[in-house]
């Protein structure tokens, strides 16, 4: 087990509109981050609208992290809305072709970026 470090282990940015909400993540997705994760989720979850989750930065995702993610799926179909998912880096996509998750999720290309700088960065 690690000391905390100087930086969060999840950080979140989020680009909120009415169409769709991106949120981008950066470090681990593990039994640690999942209630920070789920707390994001649920905060800009909206009937009919299109989450996009930008894991392109995640370094680690663990089985709870991996629940985390279905169960953001299953929320999003239930309220009548769509999840989508922006690709890993390979090391961590390999944990979903492993589970065979990645057959479960859809997977977009990365979302235009509206805004040049992390507005929920901190």
């Amino acid at each position: 087990m690690g000391s905390p470090g100087s930086h969060p282990r999840l950080q979140v940015w989020v680009d909120d509109s009415p169409a769709r909400v991106v949120i981008r993540l950066a470090g681990e997705i593990d039994l640690a981050t999942v209630p920070q994760l789920r707390q994001v989720l649920d905060a800009h979850a909206r009937s009919g609208q299109t989450m996009v989750l930008d894991l392109r930065e995640i370094e680690f995702v663990d089985s709870m992290g991996l629940a985390a993610l279905v169960r953001a799926r299953h929320r999003a179909i239930a309220r009548g809305a769509k999840l989508e998912l922006v690709a890993p880096p390979e090391s961590v996509y390999k944990v979903f072709t492993l589970t065979r998750l990645d057959q479960l999720f859809e997977w977009v290309p990365q979302p235009p970026r509206t805004q040049s700088n992390p507005s929920n960065g901190t």
